[in-house]
């Protein structure tokens, strides 16, 4: 009898280098083939993707000068299209006037976007049959594909852009067409929104937020997410079906409703502020904004800027006192300048060092009186009396609390 070699590679379990080559190691030997075989068996059960592909061609301008934003506004889509949960985005970075242009079909569509005569319009899809979508189909990759979004850029009114996007698909079910106001400052919304109208029609729904005339501009939050930026003139979003809280940030304050959107549906949503609690009206009203403070400063820097000017003008008038009559009487002749100085040192001055310093005082009584933010208002405890009077010396300032 021949013997012969044992294979290697197939005996390599048994084999003295083998982790599995001691008893000792089968258990942990044995896990790791457990797991290995759960792995390859996990793999071949899982049932195949059925993600929709989905092409996105795209847009057409109405004329030249709409080129770059219909750019803008497809790499905006397909960003929207490959974030849907349902749907498997490719990339085709195909044009639909190219495609046209290759297929031989949509000419009266593409003389229209090119030469303007007429420019486009809401209708211009019309001009683009069935037949020439379907050869669009085999011309936007390699192979024919089974949907893809194509649409065009149009002036619906004089200084107003529209929008028409729509979703062809072989099978004639899934066709739908979607046609949205487009303003630049909101491209992404409205991206987002043509998304989800066609590739998710049966689970999304349309609202029109209704808010009070004075709100003109906000922030959009959905149960609490922020969704962007919102604007009366553009008020309605899509978002999924179901019970949702509803909110718009203003200057203004916060405006908000709980709304059950329902799927395909159009609905109006008005938004209503929430009522003001006593402590918010009671802050609101503790915040007004109060003379006191300018009117306390106000004297404390007139005080304070005339005493020093006043002081400077007496000294320079002690100083010619003292030059025209030296340590004797001044004679009555000189009585102008003398009086000038007293004027200066004896009144002027006192009064406008007394002005200055009530002023602070003032100030100071009323910072410490005035209820601050973060604190409680001791006005609802307790009242304080304040004062400040001049004196001779300078003055008096007294505070009384009563409970």
């Amino acid at each position: 009898m021949q013997l012969t070699q044992p294979n290697n590679k197939t005996n390599v379990l048994l084999s003295n280098n083998s982790p599995c080559s001691s008893y000792r190691r089968w258990p942990r030997c044995m896990l790791m083939g457990a797991l290995v075989v759960g792995n390859i068996s996990s793999v071949l059960a899982a049932p195949p993707r059925t993600d929709r592909k989905v092409y996105v061609v795209q847009i057409a301008p109405a004329r030249d000068a709409q080129s770059n934003e219909v750019v803008r506004f497809t790499h905006a889509l397909e960003t929207k299209v490959a974030s849907l949960p349902r749907v498997q985005f490719l990339s085709t970075n195909k044009k639909l006037l190219r495609l046209l242009d290759e297929a031989k079909c949509g000419r009266g569509f593409a003389d229209r976007a090119l030469y303007e005569k007429p420019p486009l319009n809401a209708q211009a899809g019309q001009l683009i049959d069935d037949t020439c979508l379907e050869k669009l189909s085999a011309l936007t990759d390699t192979s024919p594909v089974e949907r893809y979004v194509w649409g065009w850029m149009y002036e619906s009114a004089p200084g107003q852009s529209a929008i028409t996007v729509q979703l062809w698909s072989k099978d004639a079910s899934e066709r739908r067409m979607v046609t949205l106001p487009y303003d630049p400052a909101v491209f992404e919304q409205t991206a987002q929104r043509v998304a989800l109208r066609l590739l998710e029609a049966e689970h999304v729904g349309d609202i029109r937020i209704v808010t009070p005339t004075s709100i003109k501009s906000g922030s959009l939050y959905v149960d609490n997410a922020f969704v962007g930026p919102w604007d009366s003139s553009h008020p309605e979003v899509t978002i999924a079906a179901g019970q949702h809280m509803l909110e718009v940030h203003s200057v203004q304050g916060v405006w908000r409703a709980t709304a059950t959107v329902l799927a395909q549906q159009r609905q109006q949503i008005r938004l209503a502020a929430p009522a003001a609690s006593p402590q918010n009206q009671t802050k609101t009203a503790s915040e007004s904004p109060s003379p006191w403070p300018w009117i306390f400063g106000g004297a404390a820097v007139a005080g304070t800027v005339g005493a020093g000017i006043f002081a400077v003008l007496g000294g320079q008038a002690n100083s010619d006192v003292r030059k025209l009559c030296g340590t004797t009487a001044c004679a009555s002749s000189k009585q102008t300048t003398l009086n000038q100085a007293k004027l200066y040192n004896n009144t002027l001055l006192p009064v406008a060092a007394g002005v200055g310093l009530v002023g602070l005082g003032g100030l100071a009584t009323w910072w410490l009186l005035h209820p601050r933010a973060g604190k409680e208002n001791v006005a609802t405890k307790s009242s304080w009396t304040g004062s400040a009077v001049p004196t001779q010396g300078g003055v008096s300032v007294s505070l009384t609390r009563s409970f």
